[in-house]
């Protein structure tokens, strides 16, 4: 009963990151970076704060240090793939970023002991196999080792590996604290950094007027997001980390048949067939848990 709940969170973070990328994408568009990436952190730490206020003082110092530095690891890594996005071309970029999933999977099976048995493994690289096609605007940007000199493709492997340490913490620290208030206390955390960012640039005005302007995108994002950061906690407290991320990293799938079919983006065919190939292997993974 456990793991079929921990594989009900880990889709709810799939759908969630797949619906939540779609509209960070529309919103970073109307409103900027920092912004956007203020507005998904403060919806956290408000609409959270009255379901962990009682654990605040529950935690020792050396808990606080452990979700400081991840903060730090999280605020770093989106400093690094926007960069990366300003820097390289998306479509080689976003290849890139799929390395967040065996990088994450090592990670859980060397670091946090977890094993994979001989059918989770082939379907593990069935997944990502599907990933990186559907990530791919075209099947050369998969050839990294010719392109490795390009703009930006050194930003996006750091920030592949980022992500992964940020999947790996937020589920550790989920094991052992309540997955509620480690969101809650990291997006605060980055709440308060970009807040003061927007102060500093004296945008407060301008951001509210954003919100009146753009709810929809704002408020999506948010909500699609953030749900599906709580979801994955969730989920690596009833399934291995490196299963949970399994699943829930076919977003980036669900993600390019979204911008197909709402955002109206064109998909090559293998990009289309590595969705589905993703899709079918996250099915077929589901039946070994």
């Amino acid at each position: 009963m456990e793991s079929q709940l921990g594989l009900l969170f880990a889709f709810v973070a799939l759908i969630g990151w797949g619906f939540g990328d779609f509209f960070i994408q529309k919103t970073t568009r109307l409103i900027g970076v920092h912004k956007t990436l203020f507005l998904i952190c403060a919806g956290a730490m408000v609409a959270l704060f009255p379901f962990v206020y009682h654990e605040v003082f529950d935690y020792t110092r050396a808990d606080y240090q452990a979700i400081a530095l991840l903060s730090l690891i999280i605020f770093i890594y989106a400093l690094v793939i926007f960069h990366a996005f300003e820097k390289g071309k998306l479509s080689v970029v976003e290849a890139v970023i799929a390395f967040e999933l065996p990088l994450t999977v090592a990670l859980g099976v060397f670091v946090g002991g977890e094993s994979l048995t001989f059918t989770q493994f082939l379907l593990f690289i069935v997944i990502f196999v599907g990933i990186a096609l559907a990530a791919a605007a075209r099947l050369d940007h998969l050839h990294l080792h010719k392109r490795i000199f390009e703009k930006g493709v050194t930003w996006a492997f750091a920030a592949a590996f980022l992500s992964a340490l940020t999947n790996f913490f937020v589920g550790t620290y989920s094991q052992h604290m309540s997955p509620l208030f480690v969101i809650w206390a990291t997006h605060s955390m980055l709440a308060i950094l970009c807040g003061g960012y927007i102060v500093y640039r004296d945008e407060v005005s301008s951001l509210w007027g954003d919100i009146k302007k753009h709810p929809v995108p704002v408020v999506a994002q948010s909500v699609f997001d953030n749900a599906a950061w709580i979801g994955y906690a969730f989920a690596t407290t009833m399934i291995p980390i490196s299963l949970t991320v399994m699943v829930s990293e076919s977003y980036i799938a669900l993600a390019a048949l979204l911008g197909y079919f709402l955002g109206r983006e064109k998909l090559n065919n293998h990009q289309i067939v590595g969705a589905i190939v993703a899709f079918i292997g996250v099915g077929f993974l589901v039946m070994t848990i």
